[in-house]
């Protein structure tokens, strides 16, 4: 039977579980609340996104989402910063990650969500290069 007007069921529709997503990293904060990016990388054709800080900036603050909207049950998420962490986390409700007084050098945050249906998102990320503060320079070490 074919209802025209609020609802249409269409008994013949198959439901597609195992569709292909990615996690999003909404939002990136450094130290001073400051907004480094406010990006949401929906395309694959987006480059890796790359963000420098200086020194004294350096506690991040990453929020991030996935598109599955099936269930009211939030999202799960497991996140890994290279040159920091040791391994991804273990899947967990929250959306939002911080890591305080980083040292100085390179980082890269990566995300992944998974659905309800226990389907993995395809992975996002970002780079991160903390500089070193201004005595680790090298025109800091000609004037030593």
């Amino acid at each position: 039977m074919y209802l025209k007007g609020i609802e249409n069921y269409d008994p013949t529709f198959k439901k597609k579980y195992n569709y292909e997503y990615k996690a999003l990293i909404r939002k990136v904060y450094n130290s001073a609340d400051s907004l480094l990016y406010g990006g949401n990388n929906l395309t694959s054709e987006e480059p890796d996104k790359k963000i420098t800080i200086k020194y004294n900036r350096n506690s991040l603050k990453f929020v991030f989402a996935a598109p599955i909207f099936d269930s009211p049950k939030p999202n799960n998420f497991s996140y890994f910063l290279e040159g920091f962490d040791k391994e991804w986390t273990d899947w967990s409700e929250s959306s939002k990650k911080e890591y305080t007084n980083l040292p100085a050098g390179n980082y890269i945050f990566h995300l992944k969500a998974i659905s309800i249906y226990g389907f993995e998102s395809a992975e996002s990320q970002i780079i991160i290069t903390i500089l070193p503060p201004w005595y680790q320079t090298w025109l800091a070490f000609v004037i030593y």
